[in-house]
């Protein structure tokens, strides 16, 4: 089914539109019932810029001042996460948050593809060495992670940790999940151990995990372990009720939320319904997750 969702994803011509994520002013206050392990309070103790909250929105708002990293005549399936160093305003003037600055070209947008599930897939060696460049999230606890994590970066895909978190229906216990009730100092355990298996994480997904991502107070020790990393979340939206955009807004960390779940169903119809959805949404809305 993998194969029939890549040949898919090759057949869209969109031209894409530079998106820049704009910021809002959030308290960037520590809070004082956290105490934060060695790892994240060394980096808590560093210059106050490294941590400058930054919020990037989702849905379909742009700043118009856009980077001249990418060309808007070139037809482009692309990772997202590149342009996320890019996203802090030059000057202290943050932008206003509002859909009234979104940029809309009918008929250009940017799709990023992320593939999920990576090092325990049988299909993980064949996407990494395809050509196209996506964004890989690897599971931490799979075999020859590190080793699958080198081979995609020396083939130019972005990387990032696809967290096993807890689900609402079904009890999967894995080495690296994050459950509700934890203390902050297992969530940071988790959390480093699985950063240390793959290094090259620019941030984190969700696997699953429908319970966690709808509990804000779950989610806070998390926010404050990427912010004090500087990595980002991108939800995975298993669930309509997630937290994620509000806690990770509030305590200043960048995310994104995905759009399209493109192989929910392992069905060609319901696959060619999807990809037929990435490519209306990214020409209506700019860009597309999926």
């Amino acid at each position: 089914m993998i194969y029939r969702v890549l040949l898919g994803l090759f057949i869209f011509f969109v031209t894409i539109c530079t998106l820049v994520f704009v910021n809002k002013p959030v308290d960037n206050s520590v809070d004082k019932s956290i105490v934060l392990p060695p790892k994240v309070a060394e980096t808590q103790n560093n210059d106050s810029q490294n941590l400058q909250a930054k919020a990037p929105i989702i849905e379909s708002v742009f700043d118009t001042a856009s980077s001249a990293k990418k060309t808007v005549e070139a037809p482009d399936i692309a990772p997202l996460f590149d342009i996320l160093a890019d996203s802090e305003p030059d000057s202290d003037e943050v932008p206003a948050k509002s859909k009234d600055k979104a940029t809309k070209s009918k008929g250009h947008g940017q799709i990023a593809i992320v593939i999920d599930d990576l090092g325990y897939s049988k299909y993980t060696r064949d996407i990494i060495d395809m050509d196209q460049n996506v964004t890989a999230a690897f599971l931490p606890d799979a075999p020859h992670v590190t080793e699958y994590m080198q081979r995609a970066a020396d083939k130019g895909h972005e990387i990032i940790i696809h967290m096993p978190m807890e689900a609402g229906h079904f009890d999967k216990e894995e080495k690296s999940i994050l459950k509700i009730g934890m203390s902050k100092d297992e969530v940071y355990e988790r959390l480093d151990a699985a950063f240390e298996k793959v290094p090259l994480a620019i941030g984190i997904n969700n696997h699953t995990g429908s319970k966690y991502t709808s509990d804000y107070e779950a989610l806070r020790p998390v926010m404050f372990y990427l912010r004090a990393h500087d990595k980002f979340m991108l939800d995975s939206r298993t669930i309509a009720s997630s937290k994620v955009p509000d806690a990770a807004e509030d305590l200043g960390v960048p995310y994104l939320v995905r759009h399209v779940f493109i192989d929910h169903f392992d069905d060609d119809k319901e696959i060619d319904e999807a990809l037929s959805n990435v490519e209306r949404i990214a020409r209506e809305n700019g860009f597309v997750i999926a």
